[in-house]
């Protein structure tokens, strides 16, 4: 009898997060996609474009994309994902493509190591 109960709520768990990731891919469309290694930081007044930082904020800091660009960032190894929103430059480490600010690096699971192999993908809201 417990086994069926949990075997019951298991399939459960199982199908509430898959509607919630298939909710999520119609909601979103990937403009691009493509694999690099992330960073946190969690110190700074203001960015680069001016806005104040928020360290458990959902942000990021890279090189070239326009500021506001929306991002999904999926940890490569624990499949753990963010959106976050462009308002800084950076990184400045050779071999490091994005920094996230530290409340996108706890949801990625990244607090610990520093860094991680992960997706990036440039989305559109519909």
């Amino acid at each position: 009898m417990h086994r069926n109960i949990l075997v019951l709520v298991l399939s459960l768990i199982a199908l509430i997060t898959s509607c919630t990731e298939l909710y999520a891919d119609e909601y979103y469309k990937v403009i691009k996609k493509y694999t690099g290694t992330a960073t946190w930081y969690q110190k700074g007044k203001k960015t680069a474009n001016g806005d104040i930082f928020y360290p458990d904020g959902y942000t990021a800091a890279h090189k070239n994309l326009p500021f506001g660009t929306k991002l999904r960032l999926t940890n490569k190894i624990t499949l753990q994902s963010v959106i976050v929103i462009v308002n800084d430059r950076g990184p400045f480490v050779p071999g490091r493509d994005i920094d996230v600010s530290r409340g996108a690096a706890r949801d990625l699971g990244i607090i610990n190591d520093g860094t991680a192999k992960i997706l990036i993908e440039i989305i559109k809201e519909f």
